[in-house]
């Protein structure tokens, strides 16, 4: 997976649609770092899937801040196997991973 750049090429993916309320603002990378989630980066396209990751490492490769919005992440994603911006991030909680 690669990141679009901030002076942006193509700025969002045509099927990512912002939600009509503000609970999306909450799940920064922050929060996702405080209750110990790592994140995988995916592509909806070609189904790539990047190594999971933790959110510090995400924001250091990303080069955001950590009270960056998850959504704004994802919508910055392009593939670096197919090219196309269709990228999302799984999350990986390892409290339930730890039970299966």
């Amino acid at each position: 997976m690669a990141v679009i750049d901030p002076a942006g090429r193509r700025t969002r993916a045509f099927w990512h649609q912002f939600p009509t309320d503000d609970g999306w603002k909450g799940c920064t990378l922050a929060f996702l770092e405080r209750e110990h989630f790592g994140l995988e980066p995916c592509c909806r396209s070609c189904w790539h899937r990047g190594g999971v990751m933790t959110p510090r490492e995400v924001a250091v490769w990303t080069g955001v801040q950590m009270e960056t919005p998850v959504i704004v992440l994802a919508m910055r994603l392009v593939c670096s196997k197919c090219g196309l911006p269709a990228g999302y991030f799984h999350l990986h909680n390892p409290a339930v991973e730890s039970r299966r």
